[in-house]
Parts: C-alpha cells; sequence; structure tokens
C-alpha cells in the first residue's frame, strides 16, 4: 500500500532532469516498449532487468542498479554503499551517461563490487543484457511528506508514474498506473526511507553484501 500511495506524488528532481526525460522518450526512443502495455512482463523481459521476486539466487552476472526517484535520498545511500559495503559508485545521472556507457559496453567490463546508480529506469536498463541483467533496488517515502512540505514542488500531473509506465505525453490513466505499480512490485526491491537502517540491511543481505567497515550502518546515516 506504501509503495502503490508513493507512485501517485511527486519526486523532487529538478525540473531540467524531468525535461530530459521527456524529450528522450517523446522522441521515440523508447518507442519498443509502449507496443508492450498489453503485457507487461514482455518489456521487463525486454529491457533485461530480473524479477526481483522470483529471479533467483542473485547470479555473479547481476548488475545491482540503484535507482533514484528522490535525489535527497540518492547521497545518503551512496554514501552507505561506498563506506559500509565497499561498493563502487557509478553514476549515469544523465542521458549522455547512459549513452556513453551502452557504447562502451559497461556491464560487460570488470563488475566486482560495482553498483550503477542513475535516475533513469527505462534509458539505464537498456546498458543491461541477456547475459549480464539488472537488478534494482530504490527508496520510497510516504505520501504524506510531500504533502505537509513547504519547501518540495508540487506536480499535479504525476511525472513519476510517467517515468514508470514510459508515459512522456499522453493523458495518464489508471492502466497507467497499474503499469507503474507492476514494474515496481517486480523488478524493484523496495526500501522505505523512514526505515533507512533496516530497508539497507535487507538490500544488502538480498545482495549478498558484507560490511567492510567497522563503521555502521545507523553512523553512516549521520551527517
Amino acid at each position: 500500500l506504501l509503495v502503490t500511495s508513493s507512485l501517485m506524488v511527486v519526486s523532487i528532481f529538478d525540473t531540467e532532469t524531468i525535461a530530459r526525460y521527456l524529450r528522450y522518450n517523446s522522441k521515440g526512443n523508447g518507442e519498443h516498449y509502449k507496443s508492450s502495455h498489453q503485457n507487461v512482463e514482455n518489456w521487463i523481459v525486454d529491457l533485461n532487468l530480473r524479477n526481483v521476486v522470483l529471479d533467483q539466487p542473485v547470479l555473479g552476472s547481476d548488475i545491482p542498479f540503484f535507482w533514484h526517484a528522490h535525489s535527497s535520498d540518492e547521497v545518503i545511500v551512496k554514501k552507505v554503499l561506498r563506506n559500509c559495503f565497499g561498493r563502487k559508485v557509478i553514476e549515469l545521472n544523465d542521458i549522455d551517461d547512459i549513452e556513453s556507457a551502452k557504447e562502451t559496453d559497461l556491464v560487460s567490463q570488470d563488475r566486482k563490487n560495482f553498483v550503477i546508480t542513475s535516475p533513469f529506469i527505462r534509458a539505464t536498463a537498456e546498458i543491461f543484457t541477456k547475459e549480464h541483467h539488472g537488478r534494482m533496488f530504490g527508496f520510497f517515502r510516504h505520501p504524506i511528506d510531500y504533502e505537509m512540505s513547504d519547501t518540495l514542488p508540487q506536480n499535479p500531473d504525476n511525472w513519476l508514474t510517467r517515468f514508470l509506465s514510459d508515459t512522456p505525453e499522453a493523458k495518464l490513466t489508471y492502466k497507467d498506473l497499474g503499469i507503474a505499480k507492476h514494474v515496481i512490485r517486480e523488478t524493484c526491491v523496495v526500501g522505505i526511507i523512514t526505515n533507512m537502517q533496516e530497508s539497507l540491511e535487507r538490500i544488502g543481505a538480498y545482495f549478498g553484501w558484507e560490511l567492510t567497515s567497522s563503521e555502521y550502518i545507523d553512523d553512516a546515516l549521520v551527517d
């Protein structure tokens, strides 16, 4: 229920990031996904993202992918990945970075201990292959966090659902919401920002990561 509700609120990407995503998809870059709306499972397979529930165990060839929908949470999680789990964080923060990763075949290179991070699900998923699937995780907040904020932007257009359902321009429908929910349910290990430590420990256990620092996660979460 919490995840479902979270899809109905705005995240805190800057407006340029949102605009770049909408321009990217409106040019037809994601057109092959649209025809698959009738069968969401098809394009999840096409994106080479693992089903995080059914596709077990996590294989050594799988690539951890941290999708950060909320820029404030991004900093915290990356800090823990580096300092507590000893992960090498590879940041794909814009479309140019993602295109470069595809051109250099990033996922086939030495992948030991690295985690790919990006705010873009579908564009980033295009770098994964049948040999090196992506395993996605992300964090969500309760909608009330945004409703009660005086500083976060409010956006009635619900662009987060547009991100997840690959609907950059058309009017959103409940079908699009259902697709967005399905993406999270099937392809994302979900963390809850209000239970950050517990969520990070669970995600670490899911991927088989061991703490590489004497600094515990709760200490790392302190700015």
